[in-house]
């Protein structure tokens, strides 16, 4: 069993909430009208998530099918009820899975599946999950090397296993270590500097270390991220968290008083935050 401190993939949420499900080109041999894919991405950049899994799915495509996952994972991201965030994550995983079959390697279809066991791992405190989760990522990887959001949630998997379970068992039981954390997500800012979801992600998972340096860097990443223009719901959410974290910094909080509003951002821990 995973200890009982909140257990996330944060930076899979980032994904859940951000990658942008096809191209231009992908988007232009849909069988249905691209239309009907762009209002399902404009509907889920309103937060009108039901709207964007119903239309979503509608495309009976990959792409489609996808985005309707996502948007299931971000329907019941801060839901307390924990029957509804589990509803939530098996309707993603049934539209994730849906997708694969029809496109076994789709980049999103697949960071959406890592995301959902990420999730239940967090509702369940399963580390069968966890493991699920990596290896959707490995598949994720192989698929789109060179993905900012995949590589994200690596680091993102890395740095929660490892504050869950301690760096020794981490490395021994899971495979899980702080270096790979910081390369994957150093990778992850190399090809996307200016990406407010990925830099608030790795910031808000650094600050929940115990490490002043960790600390240090993590506030740098958020201050960054407050200078970038947000890009639908998730991510006008997710400013307003950094605003309220660095506001917090700015009257002297204290390193555990930001730890645990790190952890109260956390999405399916069914914690509160203003």
């Amino acid at each position: 069993m995973i200890k009982s401190a909140p257990w996330s993939l944060l930076a899979l949420l980032v994904c859940l909430h951000q990658v942008p499900a096809a191209s231009a080109a992908a988007r232009a041999v849909h069988n249905d009208s691209p239309i009907s894919y762009i209002l399902a991405e404009e509907q889920f950049a309103r937060g009108e998530w039901q709207e964007a899994i119903q239309t979503g799915e509608k495309l009976h495509s990959a792409d489609g099918l996808a985005l309707a996952a996502r948007a299931a994972l971000a329907s019941a991201a801060y839901e307390p009820d924990r029957d509804k965030r589990l509803a939530a994550i098996d309707q993603a995983l049934n539209l994730a899975d849906r997708a694969l079959a029809l496109q076994n390697a789709h980049p999103e279809a697949l960071l959406q599946t890592a995301a959902a066991y990420g999730f239940r791992a967090l509702v369940n405190r399963q580390a069968s999950d966890a493991r699920l989760a990596r290896s959707t990522l490995d598949r994720a990887l192989m698929a789109a090397p060179a993905n900012p959001y995949v590589l994200a949630g690596l680091g993102s998997w890395h740095g929660q296993i490892v504050l869950e379970a301690g760096g020794l068992f981490a490395g021994l039981m899971f495979g899980a270590k702080r270096a790979s954390m910081i390369m994957a997500y150093d990778a992850a800012i190399a090809i996307a500097p200016d990406n407010l979801a990925i830099r608030a992600g790795y910031g808000l998972l650094l600050l929940r270390f115990n490490k002043q340096d960790f600390e240090d860097r993590g506030l740098e990443h958020l201050r960054l991220a407050a200078t970038m223009t947000p890009k639908g719901a998730f991510e006008r959410h997710q400013l307003k968290q950094i605003q309220h974290i660095l506001a917090a910094v700015a009257d002297g909080a204290n390193p555990s008083d930001i730890r645990a509003m790190a952890d109260a951002m956390t999405p399916y821990a069914g914690l509160t935050f203003p």
